[in-house]
């Protein structure tokens, strides 16, 4: 799940979740996840 630097990405579906969600650069957020049965993350 997480990467040597205990970073995790987000490498799917992204775009079309920035738009969804109206994100634009330079925004700031904070999210929480989840590790879901198949050691996938998801949002909680």
């Amino acid at each position: 799940m997480l990467g040597m630097d205990n970073k995790a990405a987000i490498t799917t579906s992204w775009s079309k979740f920035r738009s969804y969600a109206n994100i634009h650069q330079g925004d700031i957020y904070a999210f929480c996840f989840k590790v879901t049965a198949n050691r996938c993350l998801a949002l909680a």
